[in-house]
């Protein structure tokens, strides 16, 4: 089976008829999971900007991971949940897509390192990130952008 065919058979199932069935269900959905985005890239902004001494220098890096892991984790199984009902809603507009899949890509390398991260952080001393946490920190940042950028274009493809 095609991946065209699995989304176009999605599409006939009774829980996608009754996600687009309700005219609130999926602005609803999109309104929750776009918060949820707001508050990993907020939080791994801050972490990166931390880690670089531009904010937060009162925290160490690591009571800042303290303070906004458990959050972005929180909003990361959001996004999982609410992804997931936006699928099922519209497989044929997002299954085949090449952002959509270029988008999930991303999540397969982000969310790794994103734990990577979280175990320098709970296991970093002083004042001060390192090198390697650094350069953790902004890649992520800047593959959460990637994410995003490649999920509006999702709508446009």
């Amino acid at each position: 089976m095609s991946l065209k065919e699995f989304a176009d058979a999605l599409a006939e199932s009774p829980a996608s008829h009754a996600i687009v069935g309700q005219f609130w269900i999926v602005p609803t959905v999109q309104s929750i999971h776009i918060i949820a985005v707001a508050f990993v890239l907020t939080g791994s902004v801050v972490l990166a900007g931390r880690a670089y001494n531009l904010v937060g220098s009162d925290w160490t890096p690591q009571r800042w991971g303290r303070r906004l892991l458990p959050g972005m984790w929180v909003a990361l199984v959001v996004l999982l949940a609410t992804g997931t009902l936006l699928i099922v809603g519209e497989p044929p507009r997002e299954l085949p897509n090449p952002f959509f899949q270029l988008k999930m890509a991303m999540l397969l390398v982000a969310v790794p390192l994103a734990i990577w991260l979280a175990r320098r952080l709970r296991r970093s001393d002083g004042d001060a990130a390192d090198g390697t946490t650094r350069a953790l920190a902004a890649v992520l940042v800047l593959l959460w952008l990637a994410i995003i950028s490649a999920a509006r274009w999702i709508a446009y493809v």
